[in-house]
């Protein structure tokens, strides 16, 4: 299933296309700009017990289906689950960025999450009716056009752990993540950070306290420049990022706090 979410490029007649040719494709159109709004969708037209979502620069591996699929038969009770990605670019990654910086895994054992770890929104798969009786996606956090927001499906599985419902990690379902080459650079990276930490209030659901933020930033801040100074890394901007990345997300909930 394709969702075109208010797309002002060609998308809509490349997936007419796509459709044309591959009678399992159906595609729909979401006006209400977001990516929530576009994940619910998805979720509204489905006609399957489960529903998956990989994000539109994602490839999925070969056997991503028959993972899932498998991975479903040992695991009838699990509602929510997913895996990790590698990856991939269209331009040579500059020296100093690491592929680490575009990649996100678990590890290698199948196994429930902590109570400190979440899924990626690159890679999961819901019970389809568990994730309607929930109300699907928050759409006030998470990407909506150009606005560069975070947060979505940690807050989709914050409420799922709430209802003590286990959720599950998933080595062998493979997706690769593009790295844009508009992500290939300093400033994309910490803003990247800094706009998790304004979507983390509403994410976790955090008690608005801004002047223990202010701490945590002031913390991060000094202890970045402590990284920054004994750091051996050999490339100034992998070594700023490495060091400042923390302070810039504890910055950006404190903003976010004290805007109220």
């Amino acid at each position: 299933m394709i969702i075109n979410n208010n797309s002002t490029d060609d998308t809509h007649a490349v997936s007419m296309e796509f459709c044309r040719l591959h009678s399992n494709f159906r595609l729909f159109n979401e006006p209400r700009q977001g990516l929530s709004h576009a994940r619910n969708r998805g979720c509204q037209e489905a006609a399957g017990e489960y529903v998956a979502y990989i994000d539109d620069d994602g490839k999925a591996s070969r056997n991503w289906t028959e993972m899932i699929n498998s991975f479903i038969a040992r695991h009838r009770e699990v509602v929510a689950f997913g895996g990790p990605y590698s990856a991939y670019s269209l331009v040579r990654l500059p020296r100093w960025y690491k592929e680490s910086y575009g990649t996100w895994s678990l590890g290698s054992e199948e196994r429930p999450i902590g109570p400190l770890e979440w899924i990626n929104g690159t890679n999961m798969v819901f019970k389809r009716s568990f994730l309607a009786d929930l109300g699907g996606f928050n759409p006030r956090i998470g990407m909506s056009g150009d606005t560069l927001s975070y947060g979505e499906e940690t807050n989709l599985l914050v409420r799922i752990k709430e209802l003590n419902h286990p959720i599950y990690y998933v080595p062998g379902l493979l997706v690769e993540h593009l790295i844009g080459d508009y992500k290939l650079n300093l400033r994309w990276l910490l803003t990247s950070c800094y706009r998790n930490g304004l979507s983390s209030v509403e994410t976790f659901n955090l008690p608005v306290k801004p002047l223990r933020h202010m701490g945590l930033a002031v913390y991060q801040g000094l202890a970045g420049c402590y990284k920054f100074v004994i750091s051996h890394e050999m490339f100034l901007k992998a070594r700023v990022f490495e060091s400042f990345r923390y302070f810039a997300y504890h910055l950006g909930a404190m903003v976010r706090m004290l805007k109220g």
